[in-house]
């Protein structure tokens, strides 16, 4: 089965932040989306509310230079209705989020980590409420944006890993080793135990160090 997307007209849309010029960003290309669209039973029988939110890169209207990223939060439809009228859309619609784990759990994380200081943690730039629009999948149904700002540097896939020279390799294992021995002590809330050291094995475990040739 296909999972349904629900982002895909909205490149090169303007969101208003209503504080002047500086505070509208054109949305660019769409990184990804998730959702978590409920089906017809689940919303009838159980007044279950779908949603999904889907991740863009965007700039400013002022400057495209001055580029950032918007994550957009929706109401969706239940499955098998995101086709159906404007109108049969619009009934479901709830113009407030309830129990909307994605908005609460990202919102409250990254307000955790700006509160903390986290250097490789992104900044909200700001947040807007409001409706969707007709053309939306649930017209009147809630839409959040929250922008943040554009951190600097690469996303460290395996294949731009093993292009790096040696000693780059080198120095990205040893800051993986220093970071995974700082979060062991409180994974799932839980202090360190004597097990939880640190293996070279790791390495291989994390596609860090292959095995064929001796390959470091």
């Amino acid at each position: 089965m296909t999972e349904n997307t629900f982002f895909d007209d909205r490149e090169s849309r303007k969101v208003d932040f209503g504080r002047g010029p500086g505070s509208i960003w054109t949305l660019k290309g769409l990184y990804g989306e998730k959702n978590s669209q409920v089906d017809e039973e689940r919303y009838y029988e159980y007044q279950c509310i779908g949603s999904a939110y889907g991740t863009f890169l965007c700039h400013n209207v002022m400057d495209s230079t001055c580029r950032g990223v918007m994550k957009i939060f929706i109401q969706v439809p239940y499955d098998g209705s995101q086709r159906a009228s404007a109108e049969h859309r619009k009934a479901q619609a709830q113009s407030i989020p309830v129990d909307d784990f994605d908005i609460d759990s990202q919102l409250n994380a990254l307000s955790t980590l700006i509160t903390k200081h986290c250097k490789s943690s992104p900044i909200i730039l700001d947040i807007k409420f409001g409706t969707q629009l007709a053309i939306d999948p649930v017209p009147g149904g809630y839409i959040y944006f929250v922008p943040t700002n554009y951190l600097p540097g690469i996303k460290l896939s395996r294949i731009i890993f093993w292009t790096l020279e040696a000693s780059e390799r080198e120095q990205i294992r040893q800051a993986f080793k220093l970071a995974w021995n700082y979060i062991i002590s409180f994974r799932m809330s839980e202090p360190a135990e004597e097990s939880d050291e640190w293996r070279d094995d790791e390495w291989i475990a994390w596609g860090m160090t292959k095995t064929q040739n001796n390959c470091i």
